[in-house]
Protein backbone atom coordinates (compact mmCIF):
# COMPACT_ATOMS: atom_id res chain seq x y z
CA UNK A 1 0.00 0.00 0.00
CA UNK A 2 1.31 3.44 -0.96
CA UNK A 3 2.13 5.83 1.86
CA UNK A 4 1.55 9.52 1.21
CA UNK A 5 3.77 12.19 2.76
CA UNK A 6 2.17 14.44 5.37
CA UNK A 7 5.22 16.61 6.01
CA UNK A 8 8.60 17.24 4.45
CA UNK A 9 10.08 14.92 7.10
CA UNK A 10 8.21 12.04 5.43
CA UNK A 11 10.21 12.41 2.21
CA UNK A 12 12.59 9.60 3.11
CA UNK A 13 14.59 7.26 0.85
CA UNK A 14 12.19 4.47 1.82
CA UNK A 15 9.14 6.49 0.75
CA UNK A 16 10.67 7.54 -2.57
CA UNK A 17 11.76 3.96 -3.26
CA UNK A 18 8.19 2.82 -2.60
CA UNK A 19 6.64 5.51 -4.81
CA UNK A 20 9.00 4.86 -7.70
CA UNK A 21 8.76 1.09 -7.29
CA UNK A 22 5.34 0.76 -8.95
CA UNK A 23 6.80 1.73 -12.33
CA UNK A 24 10.50 1.17 -11.62
CA UNK A 25 10.69 -1.89 -9.34
CA UNK A 26 14.49 -2.17 -9.43
CA UNK A 27 15.15 1.39 -8.21
CA UNK A 28 16.46 1.94 -4.68
CA UNK A 29 16.84 5.50 -3.35
CA UNK A 30 19.65 6.02 -0.86
CA UNK A 31 19.31 9.74 -0.04
CA UNK A 32 16.71 12.49 -0.55
CA UNK A 33 17.51 16.20 -0.40
CA UNK A 34 15.00 19.05 -0.57
CA UNK A 35 16.30 21.43 -3.25
CA UNK A 36 13.36 23.85 -3.30
CA UNK A 37 9.71 24.18 -2.31
CA UNK A 38 6.63 26.26 -3.11
CA UNK A 39 3.90 25.66 -0.56
CA UNK A 40 0.16 26.28 -0.72
CA UNK A 41 -0.67 29.60 0.91
CA UNK A 42 2.98 30.60 1.41
CA UNK A 43 4.42 33.25 -0.88
CA UNK A 44 7.87 32.88 -2.43
CA UNK A 45 10.32 35.77 -2.64
CA UNK A 46 8.71 36.77 -5.96
CA UNK A 47 5.20 36.71 -4.48
CA UNK A 48 4.07 33.48 -6.16
CA UNK A 49 2.12 30.79 -4.34
CA UNK A 50 1.34 27.20 -5.18
CA UNK A 51 -2.29 26.78 -6.20
CA UNK A 52 -3.68 23.27 -5.78
CA UNK A 53 -0.64 21.34 -4.52
CA UNK A 54 2.65 21.72 -2.72
CA UNK A 55 5.52 21.69 -5.21
CA UNK A 56 8.89 20.34 -4.15
CA UNK A 57 12.16 19.84 -6.01
CA UNK A 58 14.00 16.77 -4.75
CA UNK A 59 17.59 15.68 -5.19
CA UNK A 60 17.88 11.88 -5.26
CA UNK A 61 20.88 9.64 -4.79
CA UNK A 62 20.44 5.98 -5.65
CA UNK A 63 22.15 2.82 -4.47
CA UNK A 64 24.93 2.03 -6.92
CA UNK A 65 23.54 0.24 -9.95
CA UNK A 66 19.93 0.70 -8.80
CA UNK A 67 19.01 4.03 -10.42
CA UNK A 68 17.01 2.49 -13.27
CA UNK A 69 18.25 5.26 -15.53
CA UNK A 70 16.24 7.83 -13.55
CA UNK A 71 17.47 11.41 -13.09
CA UNK A 72 19.13 12.73 -9.95
CA UNK A 73 16.47 15.43 -9.55
CA UNK A 74 12.67 15.23 -9.72
CA UNK A 75 9.72 17.52 -9.16
CA UNK A 76 7.07 16.38 -6.66
CA UNK A 77 3.47 17.59 -6.50
CA UNK A 78 1.63 16.47 -3.38
CA UNK A 79 -0.43 17.62 -0.39
CA UNK A 80 1.47 18.10 2.84
CA UNK A 81 -1.50 18.33 5.20
CA UNK A 82 0.25 19.21 8.44
CA UNK A 83 -1.84 20.50 11.34
CA UNK A 84 -1.04 24.14 10.64
CA UNK A 85 -2.25 23.82 7.03
CA UNK A 86 -5.57 22.05 7.46
CA UNK A 87 -7.57 25.21 6.74
CA UNK A 88 -5.88 25.96 3.42
CA UNK A 89 -8.01 25.43 0.28
CA UNK A 90 -7.52 22.17 -1.58
CA UNK A 91 -8.71 20.99 -4.95
CA UNK A 92 -11.30 18.29 -5.51
CA UNK A 93 -9.85 14.77 -5.82
CA UNK A 94 -11.09 14.73 -9.43
CA UNK A 95 -8.36 17.21 -10.36
CA UNK A 96 -5.57 15.07 -8.95
CA UNK A 97 -7.12 11.96 -10.49
CA UNK A 98 -7.22 13.70 -13.85
CA UNK A 99 -3.57 14.72 -13.74
CA UNK A 100 -2.46 11.20 -12.85
CA UNK A 101 -4.74 9.82 -15.57
CA UNK A 102 -3.19 12.20 -18.09
CA UNK A 103 0.38 11.15 -17.32
CA UNK A 104 -0.41 7.45 -17.13
CA UNK A 105 -2.81 7.07 -20.04
CA UNK A 106 -2.79 10.13 -22.30
CA UNK A 107 0.80 11.41 -22.25
CA UNK A 108 2.20 8.26 -23.93
CA UNK A 109 -0.21 8.79 -26.85
CA UNK A 110 0.85 12.38 -27.56
CA UNK A 111 3.76 13.82 -29.50
CA UNK A 112 3.90 16.90 -27.32
CA UNK A 113 6.38 18.72 -25.11
CA UNK A 114 5.22 17.87 -21.58
CA UNK A 115 6.98 16.41 -18.55
CA UNK A 116 7.52 12.68 -18.08
CA UNK A 117 6.01 11.11 -14.96
CA UNK A 118 8.03 8.68 -12.85
CA UNK A 119 5.37 7.95 -10.20
CA UNK A 120 1.76 8.88 -9.51
CA UNK A 121 -0.90 7.73 -7.05
CA UNK A 122 -4.09 8.96 -5.38
CA UNK A 123 -5.98 8.02 -2.21
CA UNK A 124 -9.63 8.56 -3.13
CA UNK A 125 -10.78 8.64 0.51
CA UNK A 126 -8.40 11.33 1.75
CA UNK A 127 -7.66 13.15 -1.51
CA UNK A 128 -3.92 12.81 -0.88
CA UNK A 129 -1.84 12.26 -3.99
CA UNK A 130 1.66 12.26 -5.39
CA UNK A 131 2.96 13.03 -8.86
CA UNK A 132 6.71 12.73 -9.50
CA UNK A 133 7.78 14.28 -12.80
CA UNK A 134 11.00 15.41 -14.40
CA UNK A 135 12.63 18.61 -13.15
CA UNK A 136 12.37 20.83 -16.21
CA UNK A 137 14.97 23.27 -14.93
CA UNK A 138 17.54 20.67 -15.98
CA UNK A 139 16.50 21.42 -19.57
CA UNK A 140 17.07 25.17 -19.06
CA UNK A 141 13.31 25.70 -18.97
CA UNK A 142 11.94 29.06 -17.92
CA UNK A 143 8.46 29.58 -16.55
CA UNK A 144 6.51 32.63 -17.78
CA UNK A 145 3.53 34.28 -16.12
CA UNK A 146 1.21 37.23 -16.66
CA UNK A 147 3.58 39.68 -14.98
CA UNK A 148 5.49 39.63 -18.26
CA UNK A 149 4.52 39.34 -21.91
CA UNK A 150 5.58 36.66 -24.37
CA UNK A 151 6.80 37.50 -27.81
CA UNK A 152 4.54 36.49 -30.72
CA UNK A 153 7.07 33.77 -31.58
CA UNK A 154 6.97 32.33 -28.07
CA UNK A 155 3.17 32.37 -28.03
CA UNK A 156 3.09 30.69 -31.45
CA UNK A 157 5.42 27.94 -30.20
CA UNK A 158 3.06 27.18 -27.32
CA UNK A 159 0.01 27.26 -29.60
CA UNK A 160 1.81 24.76 -31.81
CA UNK A 161 1.98 22.39 -28.83
CA UNK A 162 -1.74 22.89 -28.16
CA UNK A 163 -2.46 22.09 -31.81
CA UNK A 164 -0.63 18.76 -31.39
CA UNK A 165 -2.78 17.93 -28.35
CA UNK A 166 -6.03 18.97 -30.03
CA UNK A 167 -5.34 17.27 -33.36
CA UNK A 168 -4.64 13.85 -31.83
CA UNK A 169 -8.31 13.17 -31.01
CA UNK A 170 -10.04 15.89 -33.05
CA UNK A 171 -13.76 15.05 -33.31
CA UNK A 172 -12.91 11.47 -32.39
CA UNK A 173 -16.03 9.41 -31.63
CA UNK A 174 -13.81 7.15 -29.52
CA UNK A 175 -12.40 9.86 -27.22
CA UNK A 176 -14.68 9.09 -24.28
CA UNK A 177 -14.39 5.34 -24.79
CA UNK A 178 -10.61 5.57 -24.66
CA UNK A 179 -10.55 7.96 -21.70
CA UNK A 180 -13.94 7.61 -19.95
CA UNK A 181 -12.84 9.79 -17.04
CA UNK A 182 -12.57 12.92 -19.20
CA UNK A 183 -15.00 15.67 -18.26
CA UNK A 184 -16.77 17.83 -20.84
CA UNK A 185 -17.66 21.54 -20.90
CA UNK A 186 -20.98 20.94 -19.14
CA UNK A 187 -20.52 17.65 -17.27
CA UNK A 188 -18.26 15.99 -14.74
CA UNK A 189 -17.27 16.44 -11.12
CA UNK A 190 -15.63 19.82 -11.65
CA UNK A 191 -18.64 21.39 -13.33
CA UNK A 192 -20.93 19.85 -10.73
CA UNK A 193 -18.77 21.42 -8.02
CA UNK A 194 -19.10 24.80 -9.76
CA UNK A 195 -22.88 24.37 -9.98
CA UNK A 196 -23.21 23.61 -6.28
CA UNK A 197 -20.68 25.98 -4.71
CA UNK A 198 -19.35 28.13 -7.55
CA UNK A 199 -21.70 31.08 -7.14
CA UNK A 200 -20.88 31.35 -3.45
CA UNK A 201 -17.15 31.38 -4.27
CA UNK A 202 -17.70 33.90 -7.08
CA UNK A 203 -19.58 36.32 -4.81
CA UNK A 204 -17.09 35.88 -1.97
CA UNK A 205 -14.15 36.69 -4.21
CA UNK A 206 -15.85 39.78 -5.58
CA UNK A 207 -16.10 41.12 -2.04
CA UNK A 208 -12.37 41.76 -2.40
CA UNK A 209 -12.11 45.39 -3.45
CA UNK A 210 -9.25 44.87 -5.87
CA UNK A 211 -11.12 42.14 -7.77
CA UNK A 212 -14.37 44.08 -7.79
CA UNK A 213 -12.60 47.12 -9.21
CA UNK A 214 -11.12 45.11 -12.08
CA UNK A 215 -14.41 43.38 -12.93
CA UNK A 216 -16.27 46.71 -12.84
CA UNK A 217 -14.73 47.47 -16.25
CA UNK A 218 -17.12 44.90 -17.75
CA UNK A 219 -20.02 47.21 -16.82
CA UNK A 220 -22.33 44.22 -16.35
CA UNK A 221 -24.39 42.97 -13.38
CA UNK A 222 -22.83 40.07 -11.50
CA UNK A 223 -25.80 37.84 -12.28
CA UNK A 224 -25.21 38.40 -15.97
CA UNK A 225 -21.49 37.63 -15.65
CA UNK A 226 -22.22 34.40 -13.79
CA UNK A 227 -24.97 33.33 -16.19
CA UNK A 228 -22.66 33.89 -19.15
CA UNK A 229 -20.39 31.13 -17.87
CA UNK A 230 -23.18 28.57 -18.13
CA UNK A 231 -24.33 29.82 -21.51
CA UNK A 232 -20.75 29.37 -22.70
CA UNK A 233 -20.51 25.84 -21.35
CA UNK A 234 -23.73 24.79 -23.08
CA UNK A 235 -22.51 26.30 -26.35
CA UNK A 236 -19.16 24.53 -26.10
CA UNK A 237 -20.84 21.20 -25.27
CA UNK A 238 -22.33 21.32 -28.79
CA UNK A 239 -19.01 22.08 -30.50
CA UNK A 240 -16.78 19.37 -32.04
CA UNK A 241 -14.82 17.86 -29.15
CA UNK A 242 -11.10 17.27 -28.87
CA UNK A 243 -8.65 16.59 -26.07
CA UNK A 244 -7.87 19.77 -24.13
CA UNK A 245 -5.20 20.83 -21.71
CA UNK A 246 -8.10 22.55 -19.94
CA UNK A 247 -6.13 25.13 -17.91
CA UNK A 248 -3.76 26.60 -20.49
CA UNK A 249 -3.04 29.96 -18.91
CA UNK A 250 0.52 31.11 -19.46
CA UNK A 251 1.81 30.05 -16.01
CA UNK A 252 0.98 26.44 -16.93
CA UNK A 253 3.52 26.55 -19.74
CA UNK A 254 7.28 26.57 -19.98
CA UNK A 255 9.78 27.86 -22.50
CA UNK A 256 12.80 25.97 -23.77
CA UNK A 257 15.67 27.07 -26.02
CA UNK A 258 13.99 24.96 -28.71
CA UNK A 259 10.35 25.99 -28.15
CA UNK A 260 7.88 25.46 -25.33
CA UNK A 261 5.78 22.96 -23.41
CA UNK A 262 2.68 22.46 -21.29
CA UNK A 263 2.44 21.84 -17.53
CA UNK A 264 -0.20 21.08 -14.90
CA UNK A 265 -2.80 18.83 -16.53
CA UNK A 266 -5.32 18.74 -13.65
CA UNK A 267 -8.11 20.17 -15.83
CA UNK A 268 -7.42 17.94 -18.87
CA UNK A 269 -10.82 17.30 -20.47
CA UNK A 270 -12.76 17.13 -23.72
CA UNK A 271 -14.09 20.32 -25.27
CA UNK A 272 -13.62 23.01 -27.89
CA UNK A 273 -10.12 23.90 -29.00
CA UNK A 274 -10.93 27.59 -28.39
CA UNK A 275 -11.07 27.02 -24.63
CA UNK A 276 -7.30 26.45 -24.57
CA UNK A 277 -6.32 28.87 -27.31
CA UNK A 278 -8.20 31.85 -25.87
CA UNK A 279 -6.90 31.26 -22.36
CA UNK A 280 -3.30 31.05 -23.54
CA UNK A 281 -3.30 34.06 -25.86
CA UNK A 282 -5.10 36.37 -23.44
CA UNK A 283 -2.94 35.56 -20.41
CA UNK A 284 0.35 35.33 -22.30
CA UNK A 285 0.30 38.71 -24.00
CA UNK A 286 0.01 42.24 -22.67
CA UNK A 287 -3.18 43.83 -24.08
CA UNK A 288 -1.37 45.96 -26.67
CA UNK A 289 0.50 42.90 -27.95
CA UNK A 290 -2.62 40.75 -27.93
CA UNK A 291 -4.52 43.31 -29.98
CA UNK A 292 -1.70 43.44 -32.51
CA UNK A 293 -1.09 39.71 -32.89
CA UNK A 294 -4.13 37.67 -31.81
CA UNK A 295 -5.62 37.21 -35.28
CA UNK A 296 -2.28 36.13 -36.71
CA UNK A 297 -1.73 33.75 -33.81
CA UNK A 298 -5.14 32.14 -34.32
CA UNK A 299 -4.46 31.82 -38.06
CA UNK A 300 -1.12 30.19 -37.27
CA UNK A 301 -2.78 27.77 -34.86
CA UNK A 302 -5.35 26.79 -37.52
CA UNK A 303 -2.49 26.21 -39.98
CA UNK A 304 -0.87 23.90 -37.41
CA UNK A 305 -4.09 21.89 -37.20
CA UNK A 306 -4.05 21.48 -40.99
CA UNK A 307 -0.45 20.33 -40.80
CA UNK A 308 -1.59 17.58 -38.43
CA UNK A 309 -4.35 16.41 -40.76
CA UNK A 310 -7.30 18.32 -39.26
CA UNK A 311 -9.82 20.38 -41.23
CA UNK A 312 -10.16 23.38 -38.91
CA UNK A 313 -13.07 25.82 -38.63
CA UNK A 314 -13.13 28.83 -40.91
CA UNK A 315 -11.61 32.12 -39.82
CA UNK A 316 -14.92 33.78 -38.88
CA UNK A 317 -16.14 30.81 -36.83
CA UNK A 318 -12.77 30.52 -35.12
CA UNK A 319 -12.80 34.22 -34.24
CA UNK A 320 -16.25 33.95 -32.66
CA UNK A 321 -15.27 30.89 -30.59
CA UNK A 322 -12.10 32.66 -29.45
CA UNK A 323 -14.09 35.71 -28.32
CA UNK A 324 -16.67 33.61 -26.48
CA UNK A 325 -14.19 31.49 -24.55
CA UNK A 326 -12.59 34.49 -22.87
CA UNK A 327 -15.58 34.37 -20.50
CA UNK A 328 -14.11 31.27 -18.83
CA UNK A 329 -10.86 33.09 -18.09
CA UNK A 330 -12.72 35.94 -16.40
CA UNK A 331 -15.18 33.95 -14.30
CA UNK A 332 -13.52 30.65 -13.40
CA UNK A 333 -9.94 31.42 -14.27
CA UNK A 334 -9.37 34.46 -12.11
CA UNK A 335 -12.45 35.80 -10.29
CA UNK A 336 -12.98 32.46 -8.53
CA UNK A 337 -9.29 31.83 -7.79
CA UNK A 338 -8.59 32.83 -4.16
CA UNK A 339 -5.49 34.86 -3.22
CA UNK A 340 -4.14 31.82 -1.36
CA UNK A 341 -3.63 30.38 -4.86
CA UNK A 342 -0.94 32.21 -6.89
CA UNK A 343 -1.08 35.46 -4.87
CA UNK A 344 -2.69 38.84 -5.51
CA UNK A 345 -0.12 40.15 -7.99
CA UNK A 346 -0.50 37.27 -10.44
CA UNK A 347 -4.26 36.99 -10.04
CA UNK A 348 -4.66 40.73 -10.67
CA UNK A 349 -2.48 40.59 -13.77
CA UNK A 350 -4.38 37.63 -15.24
CA UNK A 351 -7.80 39.01 -14.34
CA UNK A 352 -7.01 42.42 -15.82
CA UNK A 353 -5.88 40.79 -19.07
CA UNK A 354 -9.01 38.64 -19.28
CA UNK A 355 -11.37 41.52 -18.45
CA UNK A 356 -9.63 43.82 -20.93
CA UNK A 357 -9.87 41.19 -23.68
CA UNK A 358 -13.53 40.50 -22.88
CA UNK A 359 -14.26 44.23 -23.09
CA UNK A 360 -12.27 44.71 -26.30
CA UNK A 361 -13.93 41.76 -28.02
CA UNK A 362 -17.47 41.84 -26.65
CA UNK A 363 -17.08 38.36 -25.18
CA UNK A 364 -20.08 38.44 -22.86
CA UNK A 365 -22.39 39.71 -25.59
CA UNK A 366 -21.02 37.01 -27.89
CA UNK A 367 -22.30 34.19 -25.66
CA UNK A 368 -25.69 35.80 -25.10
Amino acid sequence: MVRFPVSIKDLTPELLTSLLGKIHPDVVVEQVDLVGATRIGLATETGEKASTADRLTLGLRYVAGRDGGLPARMFLKTLLVEDDQQSLPRAAPAMYRTEIGFYQEVRPQLDVEAPRMFAGDLDEETGRFVVLIEDLSLQEATFPNALGSLSPEQAAALLSQLARVHARYWSSPDLHEIFPWLETPDSGETMEFFRITGRRIFDKQLRLDWKSEIVAALDRPRDEIWDALWKLQKLMEKQPQCLLHGDAHVANTYLLPTGGGLLDWQFCKAGSWAHDVAYLIVTALAPEHRRAFERDLIAGYLDELRRHGVTPPGADEAWLLYRQNIVWGVVVGWVMTPPTHHGQALISANLERCVTAATDLGSFAAVG
